[in-house]
């Protein structure tokens, strides 16, 4: 498989997936802490800082009643406990989704995961690999570690799978950490485009470009070499 020198291919899930992983996000933390099964968690380091990368791959029990176009924006507001009422929402719960040829807030990324695409080939004939889907968006969290501590600012990046010939919805997400400043400017150009939107005075795609290139690299090394592994 490709790798640049800031990547590194990496098995996950015991061999059954491969994809390269961003050097500045390669560190297990499953060596340091337990991870759940279903998860496979990567970071920038292990000391716990709210500064860190995280990466995660989860493998997720298909959420059928959950339509394509709306899957990205409801696995986004899980990551948050938004779908969940007993989960205090201690800064209104609020987050913004960048959308991006949008629907509903949830855009498709198939094109991107290439080599994914390129080994999906063989489900083409019985139709199997027509169903697979994959939809992303990006949003940014306001979280604070404890009651007492500062907002930490973080962009997540975030690409749904959606396997249903093995019921399973595959997320992976990427979350960075950024400054106050920036997310502040991110939210006013947002609130600024949406005013446009509604006056029709500018198109309300954010280009492809807003990916990050480490996610971009994540998602077109991304591969399934063993289905066994959804059972």
């Amino acid at each position: 498989a490709m790798t640049t020198p800031n990547h590194h291919n990496q098995p996950l899930f015991g061999g059954a997936i491969q994809c390269n992983l961003p050097s500045n996000c390669s560190f297990d933390l499953s060596d340091v802490r337990p991870v759940p099964d279903h998860q496979e968690v990567f970071v920038t380091d292990v000391s716990g800082s709210t500064s860190t990368n995280m990466l995660v791959f989860e493998i997720l029990e298909r959420q059928a009643q959950v339509p394509d176009d709306q899957a990205a924006e409801y696995f986004f507001k899980d990551l948050r406990g938004l779908n969940d009422p007993s989960v205090p929402k201690e800064d209104g719960g609020v987050s913004m989704l960048q959308r991006c040829r949008s629907v509903n807030g949830s855009w498709d990324m198939s094109f991107l995961l290439s080599r994914f695409v390129a080994s999906m080939d063989g489900f083409k004939n019985d139709g199997v690999g027509n169903e697979t889907r994959a939809y992303g968006c990006i949003g940014q969290h306001r979280v604070r570690m404890s009651p007492s501590s500062l907002f930490a600012f973080v962009k997540v990046e975030l690409c749904v799978l959606r396997l249903k010939h093995v019921h399973t919805d595959f997320l992976i997400t990427l979350s960075q950490p950024m400054p106050q400043e920036e997310y502040l400017r991110m939210q006013q150009g947002q609130q600024q485009q949406q005013q446009q939107c509604r006056s029709g005075d500018v198109s309300c795609e954010v280009s492809y470009d807003a990916l990050s290139e480490s996610f971009k690299s994540i998602l077109e090394s991304f591969v399934i070499l063993d289905w066994n592994l959804f059972g």
